[in-house]
């Protein structure tokens, strides 16, 4: 993959993962409202109250624990950043047969580097916006 392609998913995956940890509270919030209901209407102490809920709480359950672990999967930008820093500070090491140790600054100055990156294509964005 490229160094734009790269840059451009990293300032992506920030979007991602916001969007991500807005559903899952959405979902924690119907879940929420969901129990209290249930509960409100627990007066009726038969069986059939859980079966007649059952199937609204699946669909509030399943689908907010899918995009919860998707959420959790999915790293933010600085974590991303970290990632790969250290992908190309093992790749030089996998090409200089003479390298003792990695040098200690080395995945820091790739981090500002595509710190700087991300910002610069930011600006631009926001330029080309206000125009």
């Amino acid at each position: 993959m490229s160094n734009t392609a790269s840059l451009y998913w990293l300032t992506r995956l920030d979007g991602i993962n916001s969007l991500l940890g807005t559903l899952s509270v959405i979902g924690i919030i119907c879940f929420v409202v969901w129990l209290v209901s249930f509960f409100v209407q627990l007066e009726d102490m038969e069986g059939s109250l859980w079966k007649s809920h059952r199937s609204a709480f699946l669909k509030i359950v399943i689908p907010t624990a899918f995009v919860m672990i998707v959420d959790m999967l999915t790293p933010d930008r600085d974590e991303a950043i970290f990632i790969m820093a250290g992908g190309k500070t093992l790749d030089f090491a996998a090409q200089d047969s003479s390298l003792q140790a990695i040098p200690a600054q080395t995945t820091l100055m790739i981090s500002k580097f595509l710190e700087q990156q991300i910002e610069e294509i930011e600006s631009t964005e926001k330029e080309a916006k206000t125009e």
